[in-house]
């Protein structure tokens, strides 16, 4: 039954509808926690990024910090802005590394950071490190590779394109 709903397309009606009703809760009620953090990773998914970084926020001054609410909130305020890791962005980012060390996104949005800051060489000891406990099959390991690629071919002094330096993906 679940599959038929979610092949449904009347099930995103659905689920629009159940975000309109999750906003309004919110209008009345801006102290329930839980409902900002329920609806974080909806925004994520529509790619209402700004609206993400705001729930996860909330739900962070409401809940307290977790790695999972802070890693949102900076993989949402860099989609905000573009793929620019802003200050906001990095300090989450760090925040949640420091409660779950083991998290990938918050990492490649550092080394990210990095290469943006013009620290091409930290940035490539960070993506090593990334790619020495990848699994051979982790999603982001081609991203891993592109990035080594073109972090050294700007330190060979050599003109970084788009090609080599694909856009992030949280």
């Amino acid at each position: 039954p679940l599959a038929a709903r979610l092949q449904d397309p009347a099930s995103d009606r659905n689920l629009e509808a159940l975000v309109a009703r999750v906003e309004a809760r919110l209008r009345e009620h801006p102290e329930e926690g839980e409902g900002w953090e329920v609806i974080a990773p909806v925004y994520m998914g529509w790619r209402r990024y700004g609206d993400a970084a705001q729930a996860y926020a909330q739900a962070i001054r409401l809940l307290g910090p977790s790695a999972k609410r802070l890693s949102g909130q900076g993989q949402a305020l860099v989609l905000a802005n573009n793929g620019v890791v802003t200050e906001d962005a990095r300090s989450a980012l760090e925040r949640a590394l420091d409660l779950d060390p083991t998290l990938i996104e918050p990492r490649i949005l550092l080394a990210i950071a990095k290469e943006q800051d013009g620290h091409f060489q930290a940035a490539i000891e960070d993506w090593r490190a990334l790619f020495s406990k990848a699994d051979a099959n982790a999603p982001w390991r081609e991203l891993v590779e592109k990035r080594i690629a073109a972090a050294e071919a700007h330190l060979a002094g050599k003109p970084m394109n788009e090609a080599q330096t694909p856009a992030p993906q949280a």
